[in-house]
């Protein structure tokens, strides 16, 4: 994605635009490496044999099974879990499950398998494995992370136009047992809704798909992405998953925060800056991850940065923004 620019091999980034497509998973990402007070790095690419299931699992805890209804889906578990958010985008979270959901698309296998590992190396972990699964009755990818003395399984599927997201430490014969009681119920889609900045001379798009990444000529580079105000707090861990070193300290111009540091890509450190900005109407943070790969300087980005909006439900990229 970053390839063009003067040959480098950012392959630290790639997470970068997987995640802007599934904010879902990425934000319990990002809430299990602030907990576990860890900074993961990213592979290359996913490698992970297919899933079986003939190593041991923790026995389940036994407690009373009881429905749980969700916005637009709904599923068992024995355990209560704790919702926030609405139809379009929150989740559902315990100290052993978690449910989120978010406007999407089912990812693909290498896209799910980055995020999977992601979450592994939070937990000090690997990806034990992966298999073709359902949810709510359509198609769904399911991983398995072991570490910490423990397995934890993931399935990412799809409802009403959303990407949902199952997460569980409980045991695979419980895990399999809830993900096999969901429902889906929701009829509509799920509004979508976009970060954009506005259109500058020597400004375009730099990518062809996935989440909107913008450059100009002098190789400053600004990624857009749009994720749950819940996850606000953990910003800057958010940040140094994706090899971001910001300050905690943010300065503000007006309606923006600014958060100064670094990226660090294959050839070395970079100047960097992560610049958000709170939608309140449509429950979402506006986020522009700028770095300065070349000659050119972080505050043009950055300016540009400040200009950044959320679409409303379901209207369009500008045309200068979309892909080509």
């Amino acid at each position: 994605m970053f390839d063009q620019f003067r040959g480098r091999k950012p392959t630290s980034l790639i997470p970068l635009f997987i995640l802007g497509a599934c904010v879902a998973a990425s934000v319990v990402v990002f809430v299990i490496a602030a907990v576990m007070n860890n900074r993961p790095s990213e592979p290359d690419h996913f490698v992970a044999e297919p899933l079986t299931f003939d190593s041991p699992s923790p026995a389940p805890i036994e407690q009373p099974w009881h429905p749980v209804e969700l916005p637009g889906m709904s599923l068992e578990v024995p355990d209560d879990l704790k919702v926030t958010g609405d139809d379009r985008q929150g989740s559902a979270l315990s100290s052993t499950w978690g449910v989120t959901w978010q406007p999407g698309a089912l990812p693909d296998e290498d896209s799910a398998g980055v995020i999977a590992t992601q979450m592994a190396n939070a937990i000090g972990g690997t990806v034990f494995g992966h298999k073709a699964a359902t949810l709510g009755g359509a198609p769904a990818l399911e991983f398995t992370i072991r570490g910490r003395g423990q397995f934890t399984t993931v399935t990412f599927g799809t409802c009403g136009g959303r990407v949902v997201q199952l997460l569980s430490t409980a045991g695979y014969p419980s895990f399999e047992r809830a993900r096999n009681s969901m429902r889906c119920t929701s009829k509509a889609e799920a509004p979508a809704y976009g970060v954009v900045v506005d259109q500058r001379p020597t400004w375009h798009r730099a990518n062809k798909s996935g989440g909107v990444l913008v450059a100009n000529d002098a190789d400053v580079v600004i990624s857009l992405s749009a994720v749950m105000l819940d996850a606000e707090p953990t910003l800057v861990t958010m940040a140094a998953a994706m090899h971001f070193e910001v300050s905690d300290h943010a300065d503000h111009h007006g309606s923006y925060a600014i958060r100064r540091g670094a990226v660090t890509l294959d050839d070395g450190a970079h100047p960097a800056a992560i610049v958000s900005w709170r939608c309140e109407a449509q429950h979402t943070l506006g986020v522009a991850y700028v770095s300065a790969l070349g000659r050119g300087k972080l505050d043009d980005g950055i300016a540009l940065a400040e200009t950044g909006r959320c679409l409303g439900a379901n209207e369009p990229l500008p045309d200068w923004l979309r892909p080509r």
